[in-house]
């Protein structure tokens, strides 16, 4: 219930042009000698946060650990997750 009413107000702000551009801010900095390449690989995520009763319900009988695997596709400069749920 709490997650529709969130949905709702946000559309709703989106109708009335109640939304605000955000002002640029600098924190987005990249860190010194950072290296893609060390952070690319397989990942795994042990635990997950929320506080919405519904999701809650609905995801802890199906995630117990996630994997995600990164990597980058050079030609359209992006980065790739392949996620990958174990039960």
């Amino acid at each position: 219930m709490r997650c529709g009413v969130v949905l709702l107000v946000a559309v709703l702000s989106l109708g009335t042009g109640a939304a605000v551009p955000l002002k640029e801010t600098n924190y987005d900095q990249i860190q010194e000698n950072f290296d893609l390449k060390k952070f690319l690989g397989t990942w795994f995520t042990l635990a997950n946060g929320c506080d919405c009763p519904e999701f809650i319900k609905k995801i802890e009988k199906i995630v117990a650990i996630s994997k995600v695997t990164l990597s980058i596709n050079e030609e359209m400069n992006k980065l790739i997750g392949n996620y990958v749920y174990d039960r």
